[in-house]
């Protein structure tokens, strides 16, 4: 017997164009003619999920929802760190009457107050990460051709950063010292190991001079571990540059009370920003 209720279910209320335009995915997600992804509002379990800290440490958290919200997305895990933030944003359109409601101090008279930025319009400024691969040659001669980090990546990346930090902590004043020193060396090397798995997942292909391309992680992890300092700063920079999705990050708001205007930057955080009902803080 078909659930009469059925036709009632949540439907897509948005359509946008991700920053990636749906490439650098092994399975492309399904888009429109016009290059759009349908994104649903977030169900009461989506949101419940990302109240929790454990399924939000490692990440699965933010996959469960994807799947929810963006079912045109084969492989959740596949999801590049440009497009995560446009569809969260866009998965909450449908409440809080579309608008993004952000708690802000005027620097001019300390006034507390909210203020509300519309979504739609929000989205509608999302720009297209450019078709090209990225590609740099270095000094060396070898030629990286980028491409964005997964969340996949980034989310393991943070779970060994995490690990390193809590280790420091353990550290105390009446610790043995060769004791302290093993888990300072213990820190620093899933610190390490959190920097390379970040950056080799940056990297698409390295071409040599004697045009040889490599594509195995393995190898570029292992030649990252074993690279410079400037090498690291200028793969660095350009993974940075990659991961930008061009959602806008500062917005001009005038005070309730004594009508200056100000300028204040927000961050888009999925382990606070959407557990809070909107009610970010600027920061």
């Amino acid at each position: 017997m078909s659930d009469p209720l059925s036709s009632y279910y949540r439907t897509k209320e948005i359509y946008v164009k991700l920053p990636s335009g749906g490439r650098w995915y092994k399975n492309p997600p399904k888009l429109t003619a016009d290059g759009e992804i349908g994104v649903y509002p977030m169900s009461v379990k989506d949101e419940l999920l990302l109240k929790i800290p454990d399924t939000l440490y490692n990440g699965e958290a933010l996959y469960e929802v994807i799947q929810s919200i963006a079912p045109d997305i084969a492989d959740p895990y596949e999801v590049v760190v440009p497009d995560v933030e446009v569809l969260l944003l866009a998965a909450k359109v449908g409440q809080h009457s579309g608008e993004l409601n952000i708690a802000g101090t005027c620097p001019s008279c300390q006034k507390q107050s909210q203020y509300a930025i519309e979504l739609k319009n929000l989205l509608a400024r999302v720009k297209e990460l450019q078709e090209h691969p990225l590609e740099v040659e270095l000094e060396n001669g070898l030629q990286i051709t980028f491409k964005p980090n997964s969340l996949a990546s980034v989310n393991a990346g943070a779970v060994k950063t995490t690990e390193s930090v809590r280790l420091a902590a353990a550290i105390n004043e009446g610790m043995d010292p060769q004791q302290a020193k093993d888990i300072m060396r213990d820190s620093l090397e899933k610190t390490t190991a959190a920097t390379l798995i970040v950056l080799a997942d940056s990297i698409s292909q390295i071409k040599t001079p004697d045009d040889v391309t490599v594509t195995d992680m393995d190898s570029i992890t292992k030649w990252l571990s074993n690279t410079d300092a400037k090498t690291m700063s200028i793969i660095k920079e350009h993974t940075s540059t990659l991961n930008t999705n061009g959602v806008q990050k500062e917005f001009t708001f005038t005070c309730t009370s004594c009508e200056e205007d100000f300028k204040a930057p927000i961050e888009y955080n999925p382990a606070f920003f959407f557990t809070h009902n909107y009610d970010n803080r600027m920061t």
